[in-house]
C-alpha cells in the first residue's frame, strides 16, 4: 500500500463516504425514496464514482427493486407495496479515480411500513 511506504502527498487515499440522510430511513408503501451520497469526498481531490446496489438477501422483501440513477450520487426507488412491513438494504460504493483506485462502502437500511 502506497500510503504505508510513500509520503502523504504521493499516496492515494480512500474516499470519505457521507450520506445526506440517516443510515436508517423509514417510509411507507408506494412512496418514492431518494438515497443521497451528498458530502462524499476524496482527500486527494480525485473524481468519484458512485454505485447503489439493492442487497435483497439482507432484507425481507421478496421483490427486486428498480433503482433509478444507481450510478449517481443520488439514486431513488419506489417502496414496494406488499401489505406487510419490509426492511430493504442498499450498499453504496464510492470509488476514486486515483492510482490505485480505492473504494469505500456504506449501508443504508430502509424500513417500509
Amino acid at each position: 500500500m502506497d500510503w504505508c511506504t510513500k509520503g502523504y502527498e504521493q499516496a492515494n487515499h480512500p474516499p470519505v463516504v457521507a450520506l445526506a440522510h440517516k443510515e436508517v430511513l423509514e417510509t411507507i408503501e408506494g412512496e418514492k425514496v431518494v438515497l443521497k451520497a451528498a458530502g462524499s469526498s476524496d482527500p486527494d481531490g480525485d473524481m468519484l464514482t458512485y454505485r447503489w446496489t439493492y442487497y435483497r438477501e439482507a432484507g425481507n422483501s421478496v421483490y427486486w427493486l428498480n433503482v433509478e440513477n444507481e450510478d449517481d450520487a443520488a439514486a431513488s426507488f419506489t417502496a414496494p407495496s406488499m401489505g406487510f412491513p419490509q426492511t430493504l438494504h442498499f450498499i453504496l460504493a464510492v470509488t476514486d479515480d486515483g492510482e490505485p483506485a480505492l473504494t469505500r462502502y456504506k449501508r443504508v437500511i430502509v424500513k417500509v411500513k
